[in-house]
């Protein structure tokens, strides 16, 4: 177990890695964007029916964090607590942080991993989107190595849109059983019974991201309004939700939002959060009141987005696997 001491990137992904990090802070300083820093241990973790929060049921943990025997919960996204800040008048903030979650394994996935979290006031999510692109160009163009990957274009699709290019497929009108009929005839069988987002998600995994050329930054955008998250709806279409995710080739490297405001609306997400999180056989997840508070408090005009660090650097590179920019993965830390 112990015979891999040592690092699995290379001294020259470490020289990487400080650079890309210095250059993210030059970038955000010539925006007069402020640097913030929020906590890692939290007392709330994500409803998320898609993500699981780690849990610290250590009482002498949990005794620090709060005056309860509640269990604490490691963040999987910094969101909620720089939110808070927001609502406290923070105005455009960004973080660098370690979050965690549960079951992320493989070769573009590690239990811990690095995000860059950004929240821009009066931004909605496509402006926010291209300020992603402008990020990595920015990125992109501070890397000499010989193995780096240069994006020649990018490309905005719909959600929507794509499925209807590649698969045929109404994502809004489609039954969970019809995209199962899809999903079979493209050989792809699962023993378990999935939901109609479940299956959305694998689809668009397995059948349409690995269509993406590996140099083009695409954007995809309007996301079904069950997949909103944290997102406002879209006003005039609200089918669909303000959220975009950025991918380079047919690895996700960012998803933003044009964020809610609404406190009694996210209360209800929860809630319905919860719902899916019991017929998925998942452990239910308190709401973070605190959040709620600040919602209800009053949350800006913003726009928010996560950046995947390590992923950012695996394609700076052109590695393959996430193991190569991270000095200890999980199977040796």
């Amino acid at each position: 177990m112990f015979e891999t001491w040592q690092p699995s990137a290379s001294q020259e992904a470490r020289l990487a890695r400080a650079a890309m990090l210095e250059n993210i802070r030059q970038f955000f300083q010539n925006l007069n964007v402020l640097e913030v820093q929020t906590p890692v241990l939290s007392v709330a973790g994500t409803t998320d029916p898609f993500i699981d929060s780690f849990k610290i049921t250590d009482d002498v943990v949990v005794d620090t964090v709060v005056d309860t025997h509640d269990p604490g919960y490691l963040i999987t996204s910094p969101e909620f607590h720089m939110k808070r800040l927001l609502a406290s008048g923070s105005g455009d903030i960004y973080q660098i942080t370690p979050v965690f979650r549960v079951a992320e394994s493989g070769n573009n996935h590690n239990p811990e991993f690095t995000m860059l979290e950004w929240y821009r006031l009066g931004m909605d999510h496509m402006q926010l989107a291209e300020e992603v692109i402008q990020l990595l160009v920015f990125l992109i163009g501070k890397v000499t190595t010989a193995k780096q990957h240069r994006p020649f274009q990018v490309v905005y699709k719909k959600y929507a849109e794509l499925f209807q290019q590649q698969l045929g497929l109404d994502v809004h009108s489609a039954t969970a059983e019809k995209l199962e009929q899809v999903a079979r005839e493209h050989d792809i069988q699962l023993q378990k019974p999935l939901g109609k987002d479940e299956w959305l998600d694998l689809l668009l995994s397995c059948l349409i991201l690995n269509t993406l050329p590996d140099e083009q930054l695409t954007i995809i955008y309007d996301y079904p309004a069950s997949q909103a998250s944290l997102a406002r709806l879209n006003k005039d279409y609200p089918t669909t939700a303000a959220r975009f995710e950025v991918l380079w080739g047919s690895l996700e490297v960012a998803n933003g939002f044009n964020e809610l405001q609404d406190s009694n609306e996210q209360r209800e997400r929860f809630a319905e959060d919860n719902r899916r999180r019991i017929m998925s056989a998942k452990e239910e997840v308190p709401a973070d009141e605190y959040l709620l508070q600040a919602l209800n408090s009053g949350l800006p005009d913003c726009s928010g987005v996560a950046v995947g660090i390590d992923r950012v650097l695996m394609r700076l590179l052109g590695e393959s696997s996430i193991d190569a920019v991270i000095n200890f993965p999980t199977d040796r830390a």
